[in-house]
């Protein structure tokens, strides 16, 4: 049980940790250029997003969900609770995404697919 609290606590304190934080430009959008990706079909996914706060959430979200192969592009508000992501579904499922939103912590609602990108 303790050590159960004490995980609990670190997590705490790292993921407190990260909101004051604004490491990367004030720029709403990030963009993982490991992969050429442009011979693909990109798709447009939004997802609501809970529990951001400040701009050090956001950066969280872009960071952890641009780490993903077959991410392109990664907008996040926490004004307006979602995240905008374009990424090459042939690697990577909207599950996948998902799940890296809400193991960053913030609680996934529902999502809407938009139109591909040209």
């Amino acid at each position: 049980m303790k050590i159960m609290r004490n995980l609990f606590l670190i997590l705490a304190i790292l993921f407190l940790g990260s909101c004051g934080s604004s490491s990367s430009p004030k720029n709403a959008d990030s963009t993982n250029n490991s992969s050429d990706i442009s011979a693909n079909i990109v798709s447009v996914i939004e997802f609501e997003v809970e529990g951001m706060t400040c701009e050090g959430c956001e950066n969280t979200v872009k960071r952890k969900v641009g780490e993903l192969e077959g991410i392109t592009e990664v907008s996040a508000s926490h004004t307006n609770k979602n995240a905008l992501i374009k990424y090459n579904a042939e690697k990577v499922s909207a599950d996948e995404i998902a799940a890296v939103i809400a193991n960053a912590g913030y609680k996934v609602g529902k999502h809407t697919d938009h139109a591909p990108a040209e």
